[in-house]
């Protein structure tokens, strides 16, 4: 395990969290008040899928490309199913919400992973 690029991967993360906490505090809107959304799912998703690139390499980054498409077609199935229509906003809100939460496990395994063998 190098614990260099780990703590690298920390530090990027919490600079990141870091400009974004500063980012809403300046351009927070006032009409929304304390309900405005602080965190954007989709930045934090290519963050960490980035990040889990950088530990498993081009091989093994298949395996989280593969769940966040088969997310993506169950959050399409489950629409349909449920309403009877695809509607584009509640998906994305939906598939970047659960694609951070995808990617934080993928981030978590990708630091445990990254001794596995390439062909």
């Amino acid at each position: 395990m190098n614990y260099q690029r780990i703590l690298i991967e920390v530090l990027i993360i919490l600079c990141y969290w870091f400009v974004e906490k500063l980012f809403s505090l300046v351009f927070i809107n006032l009409k929304l008040g304390k309900q405005g959304r602080i965190h954007h799912p989709i930045v934090w998703t290519i963050l960490l899928f980035a990040l889990t690139w950088w530990n498993l390499g081009y091989y093994y980054i298949a395996y989280p490309l593969i769940l966040i498409a088969l997310l993506g077609i169950g959050l399409v199935i489950k629409q349909l199913i449920s309403n009877h229509e695809f509607l584009y906003r509640p998906f994305w809100q939906q598939f970047w919400i659960l694609g951070v939460g995808l990617m934080i496990v993928s981030y978590v395994v990708s630091i445990f992973c990254c001794h596995l063998p390439t062909p």
